[in-house]
């Protein structure tokens, strides 16, 4: 009869939890639709998706309460960085034809915070998940 290590079940339970919660909080969080403000601080509702090359990209659902702008990538190529714990890509604002960095972080489970750079000039933006 074999004797029982608690030890190694008890490391091995709380691995994997840490593994479990980790994953939970990076894999599919940011997937939804989410609602901010946009350059004129109209409403701005979109949905954020895992396309088929494994990145997350969102597209404008609609805009100030009207459909323009309606299916239009806004950021593209979004990849999970383990280290910083952030989502990392681009964005191109609907109306404007530039291209900027932003990182993506997760502010609880209905609240995203999206920093937007261009050499100099930062933004930061915030938005909430649409229930």
């Amino acid at each position: 009869m074999s004797k029982i290590n608690f030890k190694s079940i008890f490391i091995g339970l709380v691995a994997g939890l840490a593994t479990t919660f980790a994953s939970a909080q990076t894999s599919d969080s940011i997937i939804g639709k989410w609602v901010g403000e946009s350059e004129d601080n109209s409403e701005l509702k979109s949905e954020i998706y895992l396309d088929k090359d494994n990145l997350y990209y969102s597209k404008v659902i609609e805009e100030g309460g009207s459909p323009k702008n309606a299916g239009k990538i806004v950021m593209k190529k979004l990849k999970y960085d383990f280290h910083s714990k952030t989502y990392i890509g681009t964005m191109s604002p609907p109306d404007k034809n530039i291209e900027l960095n932003i990182t993506i972080s997760i502010v609880g489970n209905d609240k995203l915070k999206v920093v937007a750079k261009k050499f100099f000039m930062t933004k930061t933006i915030y938005l909430i998940r649409i229930k």
